[in-house]
């Protein structure tokens, strides 16, 4: 079970030695789509590929899962994303 602190870490922005902030919280990386926040990570090896991406404020998961080497799972969980939250 993660502790609720290291989940905490995996949930925020990762400052850098130089000072810098890096969107990348611990193993998650951090954003926004079309003004949703958003949480995802993906990958891939050897003829497959994946991306599980979930936006906090929408309560909504979307994971993408593909027998490919195509870097297809981001912008087709995006298009997901667009319907189920009724972007255009």
């Amino acid at each position: 079970m993660i502790q609720p602190e290291s989940f905490a870490h995996m949930r925020s922005e990762t400052l850098l030695t130089g000072g810098q902030r890096s969107p990348y919280g611990f193993g998650l990386s951090l954003g926004e789509f079309e003004g949703h926040p958003r949480i995802d990570h993906g990958g891939g090896i050897d003829g497959f590929v994946s991306l599980l991406a979930y936006y906090p404020d929408d309560d909504l998961y979307i994971a993408v899962l593909a027998n490919t080497n195509s870097p297809m799972p981001g912008p087709l969980s995006e298009q997901l994303a667009r319907v189920v939250l009724g972007i255009s």
